[in-house]
């Protein structure tokens, strides 16, 4: 009986400490795909002189590969998918918690970069500041 009360005791700290460290990798991981965005965006900004215009004169749209976090599983396993807001001149790059995701209720809601490198949260209920969720 004393085994069972000792498994359960280190099941109750464990857990909790396991399910914050799935949360951190992944924001890290929707994170990085932001970063590849904002570097697309930049290359496109290079070449066509526009965040919202591909040097071919269409709308740009984030490639396929970069339109969810992470890139290698169905978008029904998604943890984040990723928007883009632009208006030519400026963009806001968003990592969205999916809905019915394992990060819906994830304390730092939606992460977001602006063109200028800016780090955010949006929607977030949480102490840890832009450095806890993004770091």
């Amino acid at each position: 009986m004393i085994t069972v009360a000792i498994i359960g005791i280190i099941a109750a700290v464990a857990l909790p400490s396991y399910q914050r460290y799935v949360a951190r990798a992944a924001r890290t991981d929707a994170a990085a795909v932001l970063q590849q965005n904002a570097q697309q965006l930049e290359r496109n900004r290079t070449l066509g002189n526009s965040y919202s215009k591909t040097p071919a004169g269409g709308d740009y749209t984030i490639p396929p590969e970069l339109a969810q976090s992470p890139r290698d599983v169905p978008t029904s396993q998604a943890r984040y998918l990723i928007e883009l807001k632009s208006d030519g001149r400026s963009y806001i790059l968003k990592a969205v918690p999916r809905a019915a995701g394992a990060m819906a209720g994830d304390e730092c809601g939606t992460l977001t970069l602006n063109h200028f490198g800016q780090k955010a949260m949006e929607n977030a209920h949480s102490q840890v500041g832009v450095a806890g969720c993004w770091g």
